[in-house]
């Protein structure tokens, strides 16, 4: 548990977010893909520490983020991108199977925002709403990644990406396992250090720094006892 947040925002990675003793960058996989994922990150999301986008990018060396929301507009030609797709749920969108297995890369376009702010972007970002849509295929429930969803169906972008991964990719299903894998670590590790979850729950295990109780010189307090 975070005893002071303006101490613990100095010790957090700067790359993961994470406090420093349960920092997940060597755990990052570095995948090959034919796709290409481009990420719309808002500008209020860079700095959440309960943001997932980021986290799956790190893992796309082909990839690329771009920023939304400030005041300098986002202006891209996404026509010149290789068969660009949006994925976004409007009324219109076609389920993302219809591109698989597509002779052209597909460039994948992904939202990294609230809801309210997602709809806002396809509306504001020129040429944005001339990109046709997709949607991922009907799934069961996956695991909460730190925010409650408002809609039924709604999941993580970190899950977003990974899923369309395993749709759009010949090696698709271990892209998707060791991306979520990595988003499990992440999420669980938030837990026990907030108290919510027991050490031997946790994916990947406890890093030894971390489970030495130090108080205020460490920052983070023994999750429960496991």
């Amino acid at each position: 548990m975070i005893d002071d947040v303006h101490w613990a925002s100095r010790h957090r990675c700067p790359a993961c977010r994470m406090h420093l003793t349960l920092c997940l960058c060597a755990h990052v996989p570095k995948l090959a893909t034919r796709t290409r994922v481009v990420l719309i990150l808002h500008q209020l999301e860079v700095n959440k520490t309960s943001n997932t986008g980021t986290l799956a990018m790190a893992c796309l060396p082909n990839g690329e983020t771009v920023m939304h929301g400030g005041r300098v507009p986002l202006v891209r030609d996404w026509s010149q991108l290789s068969q660009p797709v949006l994925l976004f749920p409007h009324p219109d969108a076609r389920p993302l199977t219809d591109w698989q297995g597509s002779e052209q890369p597909v460039t994948l376009i992904v939202p990294d925002a609230t809801w309210p702010q997602a709809i806002k972007a396809r509306r504001r970002i020129p040429g944005l709403v001339d990109v046709p849509c997709a949607v991922l295929p009907p799934e069961d429930a996956t695991r909460n990644f730190l925010r409650a969803s408002s809609k039924p169906g709604q999941v993580s972008t970190l899950v977003a990406i990974a899923r369309a991964l395993e749709v759009l990719e010949a090696d698709g299903a271990s892209l998707r396992h060791q991306i979520e894998h990595l988003g499990a670590m992440m999420v669980d590790r938030t837990l026990w250090s907030s108290g919510r979850m027991h050490a031997d729950q946790v994916t990947g295990g406890i890093p030894a720094a971390a489970l030495v109780y130090d108080g205020e010189s460490q920052g983070v307090k023994r999750g429960p006892r496991g």
